[in-house]
């Protein structure tokens, strides 16, 4: 079943090799409000109460900021260390028998002429 588009957030862990679903947000929302979104869960989620307080006094302060993976192209997106919250701008999301299958593009480099060369990537995900 086609899903259309969307931001597709979701909680990856290097240790132990786990990805979780956390959110499917409209497309239309622009990077700035994902990045507002991704800083808070990660703060709701992993902050100490020191920490949730020194956020909310000053958000520029926190240490693990959500920003692009590559500033030329902002539609993936990392906050935190590990676990890591992140984004994809996915421009096809399909369900199948419990397993969410994604693509986004991502910015490989650019060719002699200076023109971006972007990398379709298509990934997979169990929804529990």
């Amino acid at each position: 079943m086609s899903l259309g588009t969307g931001w597709l957030i979701i909680e990856e862990s290097a240790h132990t090799g786990t990805k979780t679903l956390i959110s499917i947000i409209s497309p239309r929302k622009r990077e700035s409000y994902i990045q507002q979104y991704m800083e808070q869960l990660y703060v709701d989620k992993y902050a100490s109460f020191e920490e949730k307080i020194a956020y909310k006094k000053n958000q520029k302060s926190w240490p693990y900021p959500a920003e692009p993976v590559t500033p030329v192209y902002p539609y993936v997106l990392s906050c935190g260390h590990d676990p890591i919250i992140m984004a994809y701008h996915c421009h096809k999301l399909k369900l199948k028998k419990g397993i969410l299958e994604y693509t986004f593009k991502t910015f490989k480099g650019q060719d002699e002429d200076m023109r971006p060369i972007i990398n379709e990537i298509n990934r997979k995900i169990k929804i529990t």
